[in-house]
């Protein structure tokens, strides 16, 4: 009984090692080349709980108006690779594209936790390289000028805080 105890806990601990190994990086990527030239603005999002609290919609911001990575609305164009750490998983079951919406101090978006979409969450194509090192990201449709962020799922934090990479598109 006693090895049957301690085996659920040395797997609980080693499965809470391996979700956090999760991660990627984002950049921006000259379209006609395919080459990167600037990293995404890597933040945290924090889960807004004031207020009122909903069941179906997550809310969560992130800090400054703007981001510092402006892209131009042609070259909307990216590439992920995975960190040294992780080694499972593909990107397109993590990485998600949100347009936010932008206050006077910080950014925001909304979550549906009930499986319908909203109008901020923007379908995007992943194209594995011949590597298989780094995978292309291409929205759907064509983004307008505004702020955006890619939201990792796969780094979402006890509290509920998520790790996203920010960009500014202009034209």
């Amino acid at each position: 009984m006693k090895q049957k105890i301690l085996l659920a806990i040395t797997l609980a601990i080693a499965c809470s090692f391996i979700t956090k190994s999760f991660s990627y990086t984002i950049w921006a990527i000259d379209p006609k080349s395919g080459i990167a030239n600037v990293a995404l603005e890597k933040s945290t999002a924090v889960i807004q709980t004031k207020g009122k609290t909903s069941t179906t919609s997550s809310s969560y911001t992130i800090s400054n108006a703007t981001s510092t990575i402006r892209i131009k609305i042609n070259n909307a164009a990216f590439q992920s690779a995975l960190n040294s750490q992780n080694t499972l998983g593909n990107v397109n079951d993590y990485i998600t594209l949100y347009k936010l919406s932008s206050g006077k101090t910080n950014r925001s978006f909304t979550i549906n936790t009930d499986g319908t979409t909203n109008g901020a969450l923007i379908a995007v194509n992943f194209t594995p390289t011949e590597t298989r090192t780094y995978t292309k990201i291409s929205p759907t449709q064509a983004l307008i000028p505004g702020e955006y962020a890619f939201v990792d799922m796969s780094t979402k934090t006890a509290d509920g805080n998520i790790t996203v990479w920010t960009f500014g598109i202009d034209n």
